[in-house]
Protein backbone atom coordinates (compact mmCIF):
# COMPACT_ATOMS: atom_id res chain seq x y z
CA UNK A 1 0.00 0.00 0.00
CA UNK A 2 2.78 2.47 0.88
CA UNK A 3 4.64 1.46 -2.30
CA UNK A 4 1.57 2.33 -4.36
CA UNK A 5 1.22 5.70 -2.61
CA UNK A 6 4.90 6.55 -3.20
CA UNK A 7 4.70 5.59 -6.88
CA UNK A 8 1.33 7.30 -7.54
CA UNK A 9 2.61 10.54 -6.05
CA UNK A 10 5.99 10.38 -7.81
CA UNK A 11 7.87 10.68 -4.51
CA UNK A 12 11.54 10.27 -3.84
CA UNK A 13 12.46 8.18 -0.80
CA UNK A 14 15.39 6.53 0.95
CA UNK A 15 16.09 4.33 4.01
CA UNK A 16 17.00 5.66 7.46
CA UNK A 17 18.34 3.45 10.27
CA UNK A 18 15.61 1.83 12.34
CA UNK A 19 14.72 3.83 15.49
CA UNK A 20 16.42 6.93 14.06
CA UNK A 21 15.61 10.13 12.17
CA UNK A 22 19.15 10.59 10.83
CA UNK A 23 20.50 9.07 7.56
CA UNK A 24 22.91 6.12 7.63
CA UNK A 25 26.46 7.22 8.49
CA UNK A 26 28.77 7.27 5.51
CA UNK A 27 25.86 7.17 3.05
CA UNK A 28 25.18 10.25 1.02
CA UNK A 29 22.03 11.30 -0.78
CA UNK A 30 21.36 14.27 -2.97
CA UNK A 31 18.50 16.30 -1.50
CA UNK A 32 17.59 17.70 -4.93
CA UNK A 33 17.84 14.49 -6.97
CA UNK A 34 14.95 12.07 -7.35
CA UNK A 35 15.95 8.76 -5.79
CA UNK A 36 14.01 5.68 -4.91
CA UNK A 37 16.18 3.53 -2.69
CA UNK A 38 14.28 0.59 -1.21
CA UNK A 39 14.56 0.22 2.53
CA UNK A 40 15.21 -3.10 4.23
CA UNK A 41 12.98 -4.58 6.91
CA UNK A 42 15.46 -3.19 9.46
CA UNK A 43 15.13 0.44 8.41
CA UNK A 44 12.82 3.42 8.55
CA UNK A 45 11.70 5.16 5.37
CA UNK A 46 12.11 8.87 4.59
CA UNK A 47 10.37 10.92 1.90
CA UNK A 48 12.49 13.64 0.30
CA UNK A 49 10.88 17.01 -0.20
CA UNK A 50 11.58 17.84 -3.86
CA UNK A 51 9.59 19.05 -6.83
CA UNK A 52 7.28 21.28 -4.80
CA UNK A 53 6.32 18.61 -2.24
CA UNK A 54 6.48 19.90 1.32
CA UNK A 55 5.33 18.76 4.76
CA UNK A 56 3.57 20.71 7.48
CA UNK A 57 4.77 19.13 10.73
CA UNK A 58 2.58 19.99 13.73
CA UNK A 59 3.89 18.97 17.14
CA UNK A 60 1.41 20.76 19.42
CA UNK A 61 -1.39 18.35 20.37
CA UNK A 62 -4.09 21.07 20.56
CA UNK A 63 -3.31 22.15 16.99
CA UNK A 64 -3.24 18.57 15.64
CA UNK A 65 -6.98 17.93 16.05
CA UNK A 66 -7.88 21.31 14.54
CA UNK A 67 -5.60 20.67 11.54
CA UNK A 68 -7.07 17.19 10.97
CA UNK A 69 -10.59 18.64 10.83
CA UNK A 70 -9.64 21.50 8.49
CA UNK A 71 -7.64 19.32 6.09
CA UNK A 72 -10.23 16.54 5.98
CA UNK A 73 -13.09 18.97 5.33
CA UNK A 74 -11.47 21.43 2.93
CA UNK A 75 -8.47 19.83 1.26
CA UNK A 76 -8.17 16.06 1.61
CA UNK A 77 -4.49 15.14 1.36
CA UNK A 78 -2.10 12.52 2.68
CA UNK A 79 -1.61 12.79 6.46
CA UNK A 80 0.38 10.77 8.96
CA UNK A 81 0.50 10.63 12.71
CA UNK A 82 4.06 11.06 13.95
CA UNK A 83 5.25 10.20 17.46
CA UNK A 84 4.76 13.85 18.51
CA UNK A 85 2.01 15.06 16.22
CA UNK A 86 0.92 15.22 12.59
CA UNK A 87 2.52 15.38 9.12
CA UNK A 88 0.49 16.91 6.29
CA UNK A 89 1.96 16.46 2.80
CA UNK A 90 1.13 19.05 0.12
CA UNK A 91 2.40 19.77 -3.40
CA UNK A 92 3.08 23.34 -4.60
CA UNK A 93 3.79 24.44 -8.20
CA UNK A 94 7.23 25.70 -7.05
CA UNK A 95 9.84 24.69 -4.45
CA UNK A 96 9.11 25.69 -0.85
CA UNK A 97 12.00 26.86 1.39
CA UNK A 98 13.79 24.03 3.17
CA UNK A 99 12.71 24.82 6.71
CA UNK A 100 10.46 27.36 8.36
CA UNK A 101 9.33 27.24 12.00
CA UNK A 102 6.53 29.15 13.60
CA UNK A 103 4.68 28.46 16.84
CA UNK A 104 4.96 24.66 17.04
CA UNK A 105 4.56 24.23 13.29
CA UNK A 106 7.44 23.26 11.01
CA UNK A 107 7.28 23.53 7.24
CA UNK A 108 9.78 21.13 5.72
CA UNK A 109 10.47 21.93 2.09
CA UNK A 110 12.97 21.51 -0.73
CA UNK A 111 15.95 19.37 0.28
CA UNK A 112 14.48 18.27 3.61
CA UNK A 113 12.92 14.94 4.49
CA UNK A 114 10.39 13.37 6.86
CA UNK A 115 9.95 9.85 8.11
CA UNK A 116 6.86 8.12 6.79
CA UNK A 117 4.37 5.40 7.64
CA UNK A 118 5.90 2.23 9.05
CA UNK A 119 8.92 4.02 10.47
CA UNK A 120 9.50 3.72 14.22
CA UNK A 121 11.36 5.97 16.67
CA UNK A 122 11.58 5.22 20.40
CA UNK A 123 9.00 2.45 20.04
CA UNK A 124 6.36 4.72 18.46
CA UNK A 125 5.35 4.16 14.82
CA UNK A 126 4.43 6.67 12.17
CA UNK A 127 0.96 5.73 10.90
CA UNK A 128 -1.18 6.79 7.95
CA UNK A 129 -4.29 8.78 8.89
CA UNK A 130 -5.58 9.87 5.48
CA UNK A 131 -4.71 7.72 2.49
CA UNK A 132 -5.44 10.43 -0.07
CA UNK A 133 -2.99 11.36 -2.79
CA UNK A 134 -0.99 14.49 -2.02
CA UNK A 135 -3.14 17.57 -2.67
CA UNK A 136 -1.80 20.11 -5.15
CA UNK A 137 -2.16 23.77 -4.26
CA UNK A 138 -1.98 26.70 -6.69
CA UNK A 139 0.49 29.55 -6.26
CA UNK A 140 -2.38 31.76 -5.09
CA UNK A 141 -3.52 29.26 -2.43
CA UNK A 142 0.06 28.95 -1.10
CA UNK A 143 0.49 32.74 -0.96
CA UNK A 144 -2.88 33.23 0.80
CA UNK A 145 -2.03 30.72 3.53
CA UNK A 146 1.46 32.03 4.30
Amino acid sequence: MLDEFLENNDLSYFPIPYNSKKPFKGKSWNPRKKEQIRPTSKSNLAIKMIGGVFTIDIDEKERVEEAKKIMTKHTPTYMEESPRGLHIEIRAPFPIAKRMKQGGIDVIGEGGYVLTSGSCVDGVEYTTLAKEDIASYTKEEIERSS
